[in-house]
């Protein structure tokens, strides 16, 4: 009896994880290959996770430490200023620049944030941290709000910052 491997085709992960693009830029993540336009964007293991990250979490602000984890795992022990290297790296081949993005933005004092519009329009978002008592427990959460180019709500996060008592 023959064994072989299934084909892309063939494969259950297919479905999961489809291309996906944005604008003139677009992903496959199966082959792990990045295109802008009709042009194959090489990059490293790193660049393309950190990618990867950003985009599965579309329009979402990530803050570096979750990148560092996203990428390295919890094991990292180095400086999340790493990320800004990386990103910047990246901003390059996708040909865009810190000044102006168009997909990967920086959302002051909280992260980054890979997004695309209508049109490619960028969407709005802001954040802030709360301290809240609950039950004599004090937390500290970071709220996070997404909104589309029109106004409408598109996203509401919140994260756990500090536990304090």
């Amino acid at each position: 009896m023959d064994e072989r491997t299934p084909s892309a085709s063939e494969s259950d992960d297919t479905d999961t994880n489809p291309q996906r693009s944005f604008g003139d830029v677009s992903i496959e993540p199966d082959a792990r290959q990045l295109w802008r336009g009709d042009e194959r964007i090489d990059l490293t293991r790193t660049e393309y996770d950190l990618l990867l990250a950003l985009i599965d979490n579309h329009g979402r602000i990530l803050s570096s430490e979750a990148l560092v984890t996203s990428v390295w795992g919890h094991a990292w022990l180095g400086d999340a200023h790493v990320i800004e290297t990386h990103i910047g790296r990246l901003r390059a081949k996708l040909g865009e620049s810190g000044r102006h993005p168009r997909h990967i933005r920086t959302v002051r004092g909280l992260g980054y944030r890979f997004d695309s519009g209508p049109d490619g329009e960028s969407l709005d978002a802001a954040g802030a941290e709360a301290t809240l008592s609950i039950g004599g427990e004090v937390i500290s959460v970071l709220v996070r709000i997404t909104l589309s180019p029109s106004g409408g709500l598109v996203d509401v996060s919140a994260e756990l910052v500090d536990e304090g008592g």
